[in-house]
């Protein structure tokens, strides 16, 4: 009976091959691309597990209220937060700090400047990283000590084990490698590659340790972690971390940095990747996004199961008259169940082989555009196992129950008679291309809004000129000797210094205290004279600093009194209170932390809002000053020619002028590119499966147009036997086709209008949802959906009646 049944399939299939392909293909794209989004997802979700003992893993977030801006979450910890932790909570058995840095390191002709942490001797034993050699409990107790993961040790000593080689850390100071650690997954929130002990005189935590906190004093230099004692828990700690916050931070209304109100927040190391904090070492997922890449995953594989079920029913259809002589030869309705049911899901056995073999050649390129390092374990992985076999065995069951329970119950002399009798499941079909469709556009329209979107943040929305802008990092590059050689350099341009902007890499915040006694916080930004003539940007009301009056710029002695002009920003206007920019012109407001001094300054200008840093947070208020004595950002205008020769010039200058580390520039588009690469990826992804999805839409219409017309042969013959044209004809059958489509437009625009809307809701600068993106996806869809039919239709069009009338 099995091999009676297996003849029959094959027979089928061959007989069918066309429809064989494209069932098992489009089915086979929709798993493989459902499996890949599952690998995803299941990768974002299992961020830092790695670690040992991770559930005992916690880390300290400061949530920050302060008058006149919105209560802010920062991943980071205070300063003396960590000694003062571990004192008044038992709980812990051990606290670390973990300090990012960018320092030159050099060993023999290798030299770089890299991003590499400081940390607490405990770092790796609270963290549970394991060491491949060394002692993690003991490789960061000594001030030279270093360590470094796998890639780093063979860039800089060819091997994998330099345990007691030498490194210089800023071209002077000698470090020993005490341990050596496994390259970190992709799916850790943590960046370092160097973890460098703490206890160096020249660190940043050293320096941390040596200064005297003020009351109410904030200074984020970095991140803490807790380890959990065995057996305790967290449970009820929130009141006691409410207490330890005004115990040990009271606001101080006199200091620079005074903040209304701080409190503390144990987060599980798992979960913090998905946590939206400010100023984390990785860009953090939102789970919003990972639930729309999951609703693609079931979308992708909904179609492909749709195109599945449809194909196979109206292959099915066509074998009434096999269904009629083998009732009439004695087959029961359960042996015909079984067979239509075996049929099905051997199809779909074999696609699901042939979906895995995709995901193998595929992930590869997958990682690549990702920037993930996803594995397909499947032969170690039984839940992805199972999961793929319950899924083909519901689509299976799915595409094999039309055919089983329909056909199965016709009476063999109704069946015999005529084939027609079975020829059912019409509706069903054009309402599975429907949905089909809705999903296809729905996706189609989320591509295009997110490119928009993107290309809008990196863009459109800076309001500043990024192009051919040099960004060059440290101290040193504003030295007059330094910018001034740079300067000269024929190619550029010009040359400006800031302390961050228009980046982010240090903003401080500080009051502002008005005439009327408000205190009213911002960002504090110090730059040189001429930043905003640099960047392109014109005043709103009053002018810019000049380098001619000396009321314009903070005295190069710390201990002067005297307050500088400023600049404020559209923000700071609307926090201020004044009705335009004209009426800030003139007013007076003292800016706390600018120098040691309250004296009141003047507002000689307002700037448009431009973002310093990312536009998914708000332009805040911001108070721009002239502090020649504490800038550390050289931006440098090239004018594109010589780009090679100026990087070259450059890099020459730097290694003549500074002797302690390697320059560290980088491009500001590049920079900016970086900041929103997550949505450029959520764009790939949505784009990239997008069309999947409608190209396994394309299959299954391709293959249905093919079935439909071969079902109208007849009707065909007649029509053209009467009169018809062959546009006409043509015409008729693509109409069958372009309907459901039109149908899947006026479903799919309100659905996808409001995911669109939800997901831009995420930006504090966004573009506005127009129906470019719905036109284009829509109309897109139907020239698809006429191109992929009209080529049956005109080929069943153009043929001569007589031909037609002979079918069957």
């Amino acid at each position: 009976m099995f091999r009676s049944y297996l003849a029959t399939a094959w027979r089928s299939a061959s007989r069918d091959r066309l429809h064989s392909v494209i069932n098992v293909l489009g089915l086979a794209i929709g798993l493989a691309a459902a499996i890949l989004i599952a690998l995803y997802i299941r990768h974002e979700l299992s961020y830092d597990t790695f670690l040992a003992d991770n559930d005992r893993v916690y880390r300290v977030s400061t949530q920050i209220t302060n008058t006149g801006r919105a209560m802010s979450w920062y991943a980071g910890a205070p300063e003396h937060t960590a000694a003062a932790l571990a004192l008044d909570f038992p709980e812990f058995a051990e606290v670390a700090r973990l300090t990012p840095d960018r320092i030159g390191i050099r060993h023999g002709a290798v030299e770089a400047t890299e991003r590499m942490d400081w940390a607490d001797p405990s770092f790796l034993t609270v963290m549970g990283l394991k060491t491949i050699a060394g002692d993690a409990a003991t490789a960061l107790d000594t001030p030279d000590s270093v360590v470094l993961t796998r890639r780093m040790a063979r860039k800089y000593f060819g091997t994998d084990l330099p345990l007691g080689a030498m490194l210089e850390f800023s071209r002077k100071e000698p470090m020993r490698v005490t341990a050596v650690i496994e390259d970190l997954p992709s799916n850790t929130h943590l960046t370092t590659e160097i973890i460098a002990s703490g206890r160096a005189s020249f660190s940043r935590l050293a320096r941390e340790d040596a200064d005297v906190q003020k009351p109410g004093t904030q200074n984020f230099g970095g991140y803490l972690y807790a380890r959990l004692k065995p057996g305790a828990s967290v449970d009820g700690l929130a009141p006691r971390l409410a207490a330890f916050a005004v115990a040990h931070f009271p606001s101080d209304p006199d200091d620079a940095q005074g903040a209304d109100q701080i409190a503390f927040k144990l987060d599980p190391i798992r979960s913090v990747h998905l946590l939206p904090y400010l100023y984390d070492l990785k860009e953090p997922s939102s789970p919003a996004t990972l639930e729309a890449v999951g609703l693609v995953g079931l979308a992708t594989i909904a179609i492909a199961a749709i195109n599945f079920v449809n194909l196979m029913t109206a292959r099915a259809a066509r074998r009434a008259i096999e269904v009629g002589i083998r009732k009439a030869l004695g087959a029961t309705r359960r042996q015909l169940i079984a067979q239509f049911m075996g049929e099905a899901i051997g199809f779909a056995v074999i696609a699901a082989v042939i979906a895995i073999a995709l995901v193998e050649v595929t992930l590869p390129s997958f990682n690549a555009v990702l920037d993930r390092r996803i594995a397909f374990a499947y032969w170690q992985d039984p839940g992805l196992v199972f999961g793929v076999l319950a899924l083909v065995l519901v689509v299976g069951v799915g595409a094999g129950a039309y055919p089983a329970l329909v056909l199965s119950s016709f009476g063999p002399a109704a069946v015999l008679k005529s084939a027609r009798a079975a020829s059912g499941g019409g509706g069903l079909r054009q309402g599975l291309v429907v949905l089909q469709f809705v999903v296809s556009i729905g996706l189609a329209v989320a591509t295009l809004v997110i490119g928009r979107q993107t290309d809008f943040a990196a863009n459109q929305s800076l309001g500043f000129d990024k192009e051919q802008v040099l960004l060059v990092q440290g101290p040193e590059a504003c030295i007059d000797s330094f910018r001034d050689q740079v300067t000269a350099l024929f190619g550029v341009r010009g040359a400006v210094c800031s302390r961050s902007a228009p980046m982010d890499y240090s903003v401080s915040d500080g009051d502002t205290i008005l005439p009327d006694g408000r205190r009213i916080q911002v960002n504090r930004v110090e730059l040189d004279f001429g930043f905003f003539e640099f960047y392109g940007l014109k005043p709103l009301a009053g002018r810019f600093f000049d380098r001619d009056r000396a009321a314009d710029s903070l005295p190069a002695d710390k201990d002067a009194t005297m307050a500088a002009s400023v600049v404020i920003n559209e923000a700071a206007l609307r926090a201020y209170g004044f009705g335009t920019p004209a009426a800030a012109i003139g007013q007076e407001v003292s800016v706390t932390g600018m120098r040691a001094t309250t004296r009141p300054s003047q507002i000689i200008g307002v700037v448009p809002d431009f973002p310093i840093g990312t536009i998914r947070r708000a332009v805040q208020p911001s108070v721009f000053f002239v502090d020649p004595g504490d800038l550390a950002l050289l931006s440098i205008k090239l004018d594109g020619r010589r780009i090679p020769e100026n990087l070259a010039a450059i890099d020459r200058i730097w290694a003549a002028s500074v002797a302690e580390r390697p320059i560290r520039r980088m491009f500001l588009d590049s920079e900016i590119e970086n900041m929103y690469r997550d949505i450029e990826r959520q764009g790939r992804i949505f784009g990239g499966f997008s069309a999947v999805a409608i190209a396994i839409g394309c299959l299954g219409l391709f293959g249905l147009s093919a079935f439909t017309a071969e079902r109208r042969t007849k009707e065909i013959g007649i029509r053209k036997a009467l009169g018809a044209s062959t546009v006409g004809v043509a015409r008729l059958l693509v109409w069958q086709f372009t309907k459901p489509v039109l149908i899947a437009n006026v479903l799919a625009w309100p659905m996808a209008w409001w995911l669109m809307q939800r997901w831009l809701d995420g930006f504090a600068y966004r573009i506005e949802l127009s129906w470019p993106p719905f036109a284009l996806a829509g109309g897109g869809a139907l020239v698809i959906a006429v191109i992929t039919t009209g080529f049956h239709a005109f080929q069943v069009a153009r043929s001569r009646p007589i031909a037609a009338l002979r079918y069957e």
